[in-house]
Formats: C-alpha cells, structure tokens, sequence
C-alpha cells in the first residue's frame, strides 16, 4: 500500500513540474509575441507574422490529451 501512495506521490510531483515548466514556456512566448513588436523587431510584420505562426504550431503540437 505505501509502495503505490509513494508511486502516486512520485507521479504527481513530476505531473505539477511538467506542467509548471509548460506553462512558463507557453506566457514566455506568448509575451514574445506579445511584446516583441515594439520593444524587439520594431514593428516589422513579417516577423510578427513568423512569431505568430511558430508559436501557434509549437503550442498545438505539445498539447495535453
């Protein structure tokens, strides 16, 4: 009984870190976006439109199912 409560213990802690880690990476880039317009590339919409366009396929691709 202790050995599968440790097994859960074990699984949630790496189920919270992974998700952590995700959810850093997914408001870093969505703020690269965001701000990278005025303060990075200034205002070129071509980059814009690559940064978009990666961070859109780069989200749908990690999703949680």
């Amino acid at each position: 009984m202790e050995a599968k409560q440790n097994n859960w213990h074990k699984e949630l802690k790496n189920s919270t870190r992974t998700l952590a880690i995700w959810t850093f990476l997914w408001v870093f880039t969505l703020a690269f976006v965001a701000f990278g317009p005025k303060f990075i590339w200034n205002e070129n919409e071509a980059v814009t439109l690559v940064m978009v366009i990666i961070n859109t396929l780069d989200r749908s691709r990690h999703d949680f199912k």
